[in-house]
């Protein structure tokens, strides 16, 4: 802020000059929520912190399952080769099971069919 360092919650006036110093290391925290006003920054942070716990829980899960595969010596490497972060990718009911397969009828919501 004119040339100098202020910290973050240091209030704007008329006429002041910014200067944001960044750093590639560096990440939102949350304690960022209760400073920022604008919503979209707001967004921006959440939606980063997001991402981040998601990437973090599923580490997690899989460190997991593999400390689990282990217990009862299995190699987990083949079972996660086919494990997918996509939602998309999933099989779906009919691919998984044609036994299980049901569909709806189009004439009646509550009523189902099996295929």
């Amino acid at each position: 802020m004119n040339a100098k360092l202020v910290p973050l919650r240091y209030t704007l006036r008329q006429g002041d000059i910014v200067e944001i110093v960044t750093s590639p290391g560096q990440h939102p925290s949350r304690d960022w929520l209760k400073i920022v006003k604008s919503t979209r920054a707001r967004a921006k942070i959440n939606q980063w912190l997001k991402v981040e716990e998601r990437v973090r829980s599923i580490e997690l899960g899989r460190e997991l399952f593999e400390r689990e595969a282990r217990k009862y010596h299995l190699n987990p490497a083949p079972l996660l080769a086919g494990a997918t972060t996509s939602r998309r990718s999933r099989p779906t009911l009919a691919s998984r099971d044609p036994t299980t397969c049901w569909r709806r009828s189009a004439t009646a919501r509550a009523r189902s069919t099996r295929c």
